[in-house]
């Protein structure tokens, strides 16, 4: 008798066939007010009126979850990078491509998660001046922390080779979305 229920999951491979497109994981990192999240969601909201299948997830919402448990020393930041890496990873294996925010301060790290993710990790680079960052500073962390902030903010290594570089500084919210929402769509299907 022919079994009625498969014994394994669907495969990632027959996601993308259904939705007629690779999924891929898109690792914006940049300093703590460069854009990065709210790039992040206007993009998934542009992607959502095309029908395209995504999520975001950031530092944030992360944080407040499932790494609730982590401080900022180095070994906390490598396993939130690790949890972060594996959480876009199921989506991935699921076929809905992640815009993830993580600041991913060094390429030691940005390496650990493209490990976790594989080949389709791309890696976007979002720059903002430093002056910028702490003129934007919504989440009140560069005035209420300036050292440990300024410590950051000199802390985080310049990616080598990003995928992508999206300037941020005198560019408006739309225009960022619009660049990473057309390097998004232009990824080979």
């Amino acid at each position: 008798m022919d079994k009625i229920f498969p014994t394994n999951f669907l495969s990632q491979t027959e996601y993308e066939k259904l939705r007629k497109r690779k999924a891929y994981v898109f690792w914006l990192v940049g300093n703590s007010g460069s854009g990065k999240t709210t790039i992040a969601k206007a993009t998934e909201s542009l992607l959502y009126k095309e029908n395209f299948a995504v999520k975001c997830i950031d530092g944030d919402n992360i944080r407040s979850t499932i790494n609730s448990d982590l401080d900022l020393s180095v070994e906390s930041r490598k396993e939130n990078i690790r949890r972060s890496a594996e959480v876009a990873k199921l989506f991935l294996e699921n076929g809905t491509s992640v815009i993830g925010s993580f600041i991913s301060p060094t390429e030691n790290m940005r390496n650990y998660a493209k490990n976790i993710i594989g080949d389709r990790f791309k890696l976007i680079y979002i720059h903002a001046t430093a002056e910028d960052v702490i003129k934007r500073d919504v989440k009140g962390l560069y005035k209420n922390n300036g050292d440990s902030m300024n410590k950051s903010l000199s802390m985080f290594e310049t990616p080598s080779d990003p995928d992508l570089i999206i300037r941020t500084s005198n560019r408006s919210i739309e225009y960022s979305a619009n660049i990473l929402f057309n390097f998004i769509l232009n990824q080979p299907v």
